[in-house]
């Protein structure tokens, strides 16, 4: 109850002794002092302040200038959520695709054991504000889902830049094929670099060369055309 009225006890006790004699028990009470300040919170480098957002309403993360000089960096987003137990498999994936391409960030499904013990899915997308409604109606469309939930939620993430790759001379002296890297750095290191799929997969079906062959090509063709990464 202290705590809840903004006190902090104190580890200081105090006894008192009375004068009345109770022969059933000692005439002594105990007590604790309390003070209304409390104590100074330790320093961290990760904090929530009570900033309004656009909407008014959501405290965010606060980066230090230092992890922002390594390149870090920090976003509002809103995660979109709802569950559903009466969906086929192919309209669940649809539905998925459908919100990629209306601007979703990610969308994901997650297996759920709902009420009554079926088998459901959870239906999720990430997204910035302005795509909130767009996704929420086709959520509403696409599946039988009668209420969808949104939360504020902030995504730390790197700077990240996209760098085209040549994975060598074709047959003949033919010129070779080219594919995009996407490479996150931090602190100016390279920290992931990773060809994306589908230029790699078309490759793949060109050459009639393993997937994960081409991967290791173009990480390959990467660090050496960019020897200081």
């Amino acid at each position: 109850r202290l705590a809840a009225r903004g006190f902090v006890r104190q580890r200081v006790a105090r006894l008192r002794l009375g004068t009345a004699a109770r022969p059933s028990r000692a005439n002594v009470g105990s007590g604790h002092d309390a003070s209304s300040r409390a104590p100074a919170l330790p320093a961290r480098t990760w904090r929530t302040t009570r900033r309004a957002s656009d909407d008014g309403t959501y405290a965010g993360w606060h980066l230090p200038d230092a992890s922002k000089a390594r390149g870090m960096r920090v976003e509002t987003l809103f995660v979109l959520e709802t569950n559903v137990d009466d969906l086929s498999p192919q309209i669940v994936a649809y539905a998925l695709e459908e919100m990629l391409a209306a601007g979703a960030l990610d969308a994901w499904s997650v297996a759920a054991t709902m009420k009554k013990g079926r088998m459901g899915s959870l239906l999720c997308a990430l997204c910035d504000k302005t795509h909130v409604d767009t996704l929420c109606e086709i959520l509403f469309q696409e599946t039988s889902s009668l209420g969808v939930r949104v939360r504020a939620c902030d995504r730390v993430s790197l700077d990240r830049s996209f760098v085209a790759v040549d994975l060598g001379v074709g047959e003949e002296g033919e010129e070779g094929d080219s594919v995009h890297v996407k490479v996150a750095r931090l602190g100016g290191e390279t920290v992931n670099a990773h060809p994306e799929y589908d230029e790699c997969a078309a490759v793949a079906r060109k050459t009639n060369t393993p997937l994960k062959t081409v991967f290791r090509e173009a990480v390959d063709a990467y660090f050496k055309q960019n020897p200081s990464s």
